[in-house]
C-alpha cells in the first residue's frame, strides 16, 4: 500500500524528513486528517481472501487517537455539491450565498461579481430593501 494524492489533499506530511516518505493528506479546520492509501493487485487478492487489514500506528508512547477506515471520501470529507457546477466539494472550501446556495471556489470566483451587481440593481430599484 502506498499513500496516494487525491482530489481533496491540500497538506503533504514529512516532506523534508528522510526517514518517512511524504504522506499525502486532507487537514481539515477541525483538525482531523484523512490520508487515501492505494492497494497492489497483489493486497486486493490478499484482502479478498482474508478479509483483514492490519493497521500500526506510532504513538512515541502518546494516548493513541481514535482511527477510522472507510472506502468512501464523502465518510471522511464533508462535500456539498456546488449549485452551478454540481460538483461535489470539500465543504471547507466553499462559500454559501444568503439563499444557503452552495458554491466551489472557482464557481464562486466568476459568479459573486454578477450576483452582486443583481442585488445592486435591485436594490436601485427598490425591489429589495438592503436593511431587511
Amino acid at each position: 500500500m502506498i499513500p496516494i494524492n487525491f482530489e481533496y489533499t491540500n497538506t503533504v506530511f514529512a516532506v523534508n524528513q528522510p526517514e518517512y516518505q511524504p504522506l499525502p493528506a486532507h487537514t481539515a479546520i477541525n483538525g482531523d486528517v484523512s490520508i487515501c492509501w492505494e492497494l497492489t493487485d497483489v493486497e486486493i487478492e490478499k484482502l479478498k481472501e482474508t478479509k483483514k487489514l492490519f493497521l500500526s500506528v506510532k504513538t512515541f508512547g502518546q494516548p493513541l487517537q481514535p482511527l477510522f477506515m472507510t472506502t468512501e471520501v464523502g465518510d471522511v470529507i464533508p462535500l456539498m455539491k456546488c449549485e452551478s457546477c454540481e460538483k461535489e466539494t470539500d465543504i471547507e472550501t466553499m462559500t454559501s450565498d444568503d439563499d444557503s446556495n452552495w458554491f466551489c471556489e472557482k464557481c464562486w470566483e466568476e459568479l459573486a461579481p454578477a450576483m452582486k451587481a443583481d442585488y445592486d440593481e435591485m436594490v436601485k430599484n427598490g425591489e429589495i430593501d438592503p436593511n431587511d
